[in-house]
């Protein structure tokens, strides 16, 4: 009888705890580059950060702006169509600083390269900053 009801305590905070860590799960590099697009773009209009493949197959951010599929995406840019702006580099793997603001102080946490460019192929963008025409 112990055994039983230690295998089903078992059981019951094994499915709990796969609840727990259901869902959508985040890794802040879309937010990261969304909030960086939209602080280079020097004018009114909606700003996307999309994601870009890194291959060197990969086709430059110029190309990906302005694929009238991609503006098709959302109805108050289709007929606008989209243009880019510029492309980053969101790197991953960074250092987490710690919440402590004295800790974290003076050391290298998130990092971004900015291309200033929309015509760089191969790896380098992971982001294309987009924006409405």
């Amino acid at each position: 009888m112990a055994i039983r009801f230690l295998v089903l305590i078992t059981a019951t905070v094994l499915a709990f705890s796969k609840l727990a860590t259901a869902g959508p799960s985040y890794n802040f590099y879309d937010e990261i580059a969304q909030a960086a697009c939209t602080a280079m773009n020097t004018r009114a209009g909606w700003v996307y950060a999309v994601r870009r493949t890194c291959n060197s197959w990969t086709v430059p951010c110029q190309y990906i702006c302005s694929s009238p599929s991609l503006a098709a995406q959302d109805p108050q840019v289709s007929s606008r169509g989209l243009e880019c702006f510029n492309s980053l580099h969101v790197y991953q793997n960074r250092p987490i600083l710690p919440s402590d603001i004295q800790s974290g102080t003076n050391k290298l946490g998130l990092k971004i390269y900015r291309y200033q460019t929309c015509y760089y192929g191969s790896c380098g963008p992971n982001y294309c900053c987009c924006r409405s025409k």
